[in-house]
């Protein structure tokens, strides 16, 4: 006998789409290493400058933790997923 999928069948997408986050969220910070190299050459900088950018993106993630889980306590989780989105999307340069 078939039963209906009690999500309608979007399981498998929600999945999908929450491995790719996943990946991007937890996988770039990760990749500063590999991505190093290249950002010496475009920012035309020292490796102390091109430096921050890998300690920054670590410290303001771990940094930013405490402030994001007291905002989705008192808003609500799809409020402040929306709004940093469009404050993650006014940070990236589009050339």
């Amino acid at each position: 006998m078939y039963q209906k999928p009690p999500d309608g069948g979007w399981g498998w997408i929600i999945v999908a789409a929450s491995f790719f986050i996943q990946f991007l969220c937890y996988g770039s910070p990760l990749a500063v290493g590999v991505l190093y190299v290249e950002w010496l050459d475009v920012f035309d900088e020292g490796k102390g400058k091109t430096a921050w950018v890998g300690s920054l993106a670590a410290g303001v993630g771990l940094l930013a933790s405490p402030l994001c889980s007291a905002c989705v306590s008192s808003f609500g989780a799809r409020p402040v997923a929306i709004f940093s989105g469009f404050l993650i999307s006014g940070g990236i340069d589009i050339e």
